[in-house]
């Protein structure tokens, strides 16, 4: 029957059968008349279940619901990764599962369309190579198995034939192929331990005893613990003279393998002159200062310590030096000449000397330390009473201006220079012809240049600009209060004001409101 016929007639049912469609036993009887064709036998138990399958007009959730039910197989997570059989089909001529596999023809159907003659191997997670080309399917795919349950390591099928038992591991292809189990291959070069030298030619059960291959020792001492004749006194780390090339040709370079480099002497002294017979290496830290070879002929009898290089060298014994440069006290100018006792009275370790000027010129301080103890600042080591430089505009009071020709003594009464005042009002007392009303704050008016040159701006010095009749007044007519700081006036009219008010407060404080700065008696007030 041609496909269009067959709708109409479906659709002419349908809408006959539509007030009835609600009761549920004549819509199973509709779902029944209307599929084309038995399931398969193992779909068989949902042949009366339509919609556990089928979703009404959509093709797309059908497949999703064929997914859903079979997602033990991994399908979606596979079609995702793109492995797997259902990963590596073409999506592009695939559009539903059963593009693949064909329900409603009958109860001996296939749903899985298998050819095992045809079958790309290759589109599955397990490519065949080798002898496994050679192989029927049955030896790996079990019959009481599903196809996909293969299981994909060497072991799982050469168990019974692994002739180490085990003992290598299951990973089989770091030696065998797919070309052949008997021939096999091992590069030990892909170990922890390298085959290079005479280890090539050593045969594999000399080092992997009773067919053991994991956990073998790899330390030269390990295998050669016999063939040391040192005796263990120079430690376990054989490399660092010997080699694999030859156990008898040895090698050691004293600067390059250890933290103490021979030179001068050093280089003529034999091995055991330092490393004794009854010294094992993991003792040989204090060999490393000279103190512990030289203990014996030091004159100074441990009171410059034992870091012996700071004067000698290994060039020889008898020759010193010392530079003091180098330390964190420099001598320059008459430090130069000082002994090394005047400084250093006791145990040149123990002693801990102040490197401050202080710590030596306490009884020389004049100004008993009111100059705290910045000698330096004024003092160099050329000559302590001489030579004073100090520059005044690095601290808190500059000299600018006339203050520049004034000598030390005006200001500086005694020797205690920071007593001297630093504002203006303590040494131009007699000079203050404000008598105070204008506050202490000279420097709002004069500068240090000329104490009698000034200017003072009303306007902008101020919060209160002078205007009209203001502009002409004395200083003093408002300024009227002898002052200990800054000026601080009131700015109301009322209080100059307040005896030329007429209306006796009665209307209130604003005088600016009818009266301006030109005239008191001047109204400019409209109704």
């Amino acid at each position: 029957m041609h496909c269009h016929t067959r709708l109409r007639i479906y659709g002419f049912i349908f809408f006959m059968c539509f007030p009835w469609i609600a009761v549920s036993g004549l819509l199973n009887s509709l779902e029944k008349a209307l599929m084309p064709g038995q399931l398969a036998q193992v779909h068989a138990e949902y042949e009366n279940d339509c919609k556990h399958c089928h979703r009404v007009f959509s093709k797309t959730l059908q497949t999703e619901l064929c997914i859903q039910c079979h997602d033990h197989k991994n399908i979606a997570e596979d079609m995702q990764k793109k492995q797997g059989l259902h990963g590596r089909i073409d999506s592009s001529n695939i559009e539903t599962c059963r593009s693949c596999h064909k329900e409603h023809v009958g109860r001996d159907a296939q749903l899985i369309q298998l050819d095992k003659l045809t079958f790309d191997h290759k589109k599955t997670d397990y490519s065949l190579k080798g002898k496994h080309t050679e192989l029927v399917c049955e030896a790996c795919h079990l019959s009481k198995d599903k196809y996909y349950a293969a299981k994909h390591l060497c072991v799982d099928c050469h168990e019974n034939t692994d002739v180490h038992k085990g003992a290598l591991g299951s990973q089989c292809n770091r030696c065998h192929s797919e070309m052949g189990w008997s021939s096999s291959r091992f590069d030990h070069s892909g170990t922890k331990f390298a085959l290079t030298g005479q280890h090539e030619h050593v045969k594999c059960q000399r080092c992997h005893v009773d067919g053991k291959f994991t956990a073998i020792p790899s330390r030269c001492v390990d295998c050669h613990k016999f063939d040391d004749v040192h005796k263990s006194q120079y430690g376990n780390k054989c490399q660092k003279c010997h080699s694999n090339i030859g156990w008898k040709s040895a090698k050691f370079d004293h600067n390059k393998e250890t933290d103490f480099k021979l030179s001068g002497k050093h280089k003529l002294l034999e091995c055991k002159q330092c490393h004794k017979p009854n010294r094992k290496a993991n003792e040989s830290k204090k060999t490393k200062t000279c103190f512990s070879c030289h203990e014996l002929s030091d004159k100074h009898k441990g009171r410059f310590g034992k870091k012996c290089k700071d004067c000698h060298n290994t060039q020889s014994w008898r020759k010193k030096k010392f530079d003091h440069q180098k330390t964190d006290f420099p001598l320059n100018g008459k430090h130069k000449e000082a002994k090394c006792v005047a400084c250093h009275m006791g145990n040149v370790v123990d002693q801990q000397i102040e490197s401050e000027c202080f710590a030596c010129h306490r009884q020389n301080d004049p100004h008993h330390e009111t100059q705290y103890r910045n000698c330096n600042h004024c003092h160099d080591e050329v000559n302590w009473l001489e030579n004073i430089i100090f520059d005044h505009q690095l601290v808190r009071f500059p000299l600018l201006g006339a203050h520049e020709a004034l000598s030390c003594d005006e200001c500086h009464l005694s020797n205690e220079f920071t007593a001297a005042p630093t504002d203006c009002y303590s040494c131009h007392k007699d000079q203050n012809v404000h008598e105070q009303r204008l506050g202490l704050k000279c420097i709002y008016c004069h500068y240090m240049g000329d104490w009698k040159a000034w200017e003072f701006s009303h306007d902008t010095q101020t919060e209160y600009k002078l205007e009209g009749a203001h502009a002409e007044l004395a200083c003093k007519l408002c300024h009227t209060q002898n002052l200990e700081d800054t000026v601080e006036l009131i700015y109301q009219c009322k209080t100059c004001h307040l005896k030329d008010d007429v209306h006796d407060g009665a209307f209130g404080n604003d005088c600016q409101r009818c009266h301006n700065q030109n005239r008191f008696d001047e109204i400019n007030f409209t109704f």
